[in-house]
């Protein structure tokens, strides 16, 4: 027999009842609620770096199954300069970090980097930078402790990398032999190019990306050496008459494109860091093809303006990759010397095979997504996510 309740007992069970329901929606609403993280990126919207960036944010969003989001700051919250020292304090949980702009704290990596011109020695059919961010991919997850433990100073977690196409030169004038690149005053980026620029009798110059424009249209330099998407990037294909692309070669890979801030990292749990190394793999991979894309759609365009396309002289080739062959040496002892880096030379010698490893698995390779699997697979898997960045 069901007891009878009384009025007020029934009230004070509709009570507990509405209360339980609302205390239900209430932790349901949390458990709904995702925890957002600020991705900041150096670049404006739609370049390479932050149309790869649209897929990162759908996939750590499906990967996390709803319990991460990410907000992209392109050019906002920190510039490239900013980004690294951003990632450190927390300024932002993610950044799009160029480690060669922070030389001694990243110099094992950074060393690595500095091996782009080795592309020049190989038939890399065009894909130099997904060649060599998928390297220098396995190189800092699976072969590089020296390079966490320069990470993990800098209170941050790598997972992610990325490389541009192809260093050409960008002239306003045509430059394609020894004769005409004598003398000449070359925009470089990097320690490798500045060397190869005097190999050839030339003066380098450095300045930042944005001050190119400039020094092209007022003839401050006569050639800048840089990717071919930087003739829409930075608008360069206004100031530009002449291109060589064979020489100096190399690519930019020294970037680490979405490293994470410790703290954030191991505020999460195994599950949400695993979709962020997920998640990496297929921003490494689309930033890298995209680039590729913005290579072949620029140089049409700017053949379309009238812009000379020149092969490079034989000579000027050998000469290159001469001097290739030549600058590892200098490269190693740079880094002992300069940075206190312990053994160079075997830091060399395990990067080189991995470029000939990645060189013949790229090619088969058909769209980013495939290559996003294969960097899981041959990888990012292999990376015990219970230990690491903790």
């Amino acid at each position: 027999m069901t007891p009878t309740r009384t009025p007020l007992a029934r009230r004070l069970a509709s009570y507990a009842v509405a209360a339980g329901v609302a205390a239900a929606g209430i932790f349901a609403g949390q458990a709904a609620k995702a925890e957002e993280l600020r991705y900041a990126i150096g670049f404006p919207a739609n370049t390479a770096s932050t149309i790869a960036a649209d897929v990162y944010v759908k996939k750590v969003q499906e990967l996390s199954k709803g319990t991460l989001s990410v907000k992209v700051f392109p050019l906002s919250l920190l510039n490239l300069a900013e980004t690294p020292g951003g990632v450190r304090d927390g300024i932002t949980d993610i950044g799009y970090v160029l480690t060669a702009y922070n030389p001694a704290e990243f110099a094992n990596m950074n060393l690595a980097g500095d091996l782009t011109m080795l592309l020049n020695l190989m038939d890399t059919g065009g894909r130099d930078g997904l060649i060599f961010q998928s390297a220098m991919l396995e190189y800092v997850f699976l072969h590089c402790p020296t390079c966490q433990n320069d990470m993990k100073a800098q209170n941050q977690v790598f997972t992610a990398s990325a490389a541009s196409t192809r260093y050409m030169l960008l002239c306003n004038k045509k430059v394609t032999n020894a004769e005409e690149i004598k003398g000449k005053r070359l925009r470089v980026s990097s320690q490798n190019w500045r060397r190869w620029s005097e190999s050839v009798g030339a003066t380098a110059v450095s300045m930042p990306g944005n001050e190119i424009f400039e020094a092209l249209t007022q003839g401050a330099v006569d050639c800048a050496i840089i990717s071919a998407p930087e003739l829409s990037g930075l608008a360069l294909i206004d100031a530009v008459s002449d291109i060589t692309p064979e020489v100096p070669g190399g690519v930019f890979g020294a970037s680490a494109i979405a490293n994470i801030n410790v703290d954030t990292w191991q505020g999460l749990n195994e599950d949400q860091r695993a979709a962020l190394l997920r998640a990496g793999t297929y921003m490494s991979a689309h930033a890298g093809w995209q680039y590729v894309n913005f290579e072949g759609r620029d140089l049409k365009r700017a053949e379309a303006k009238g812009i000379r396309i020149h092969h490079a002289d034989q000579a000027l080739i050998d000469q290159t990759q001469s001097f290739v062959q030549s600058d590892m040496k200098t490269i190693a002892e740079f880094y002992a010397s300069k940075f206190g880096v312990a053994e160079p030379q075997a830091a060399i010698d395990t990067f080189k095979p991995l470029l000939e490893k990645w060189a013949k698995i790229v090619k088969e390779v058909k769209t980013p997504d495939e290559l996003a699997e294969v960097y899981w697979t041959e990888v990012v898997s292999k990376v015990d996510v219970k230990t690491y960045g903790m």
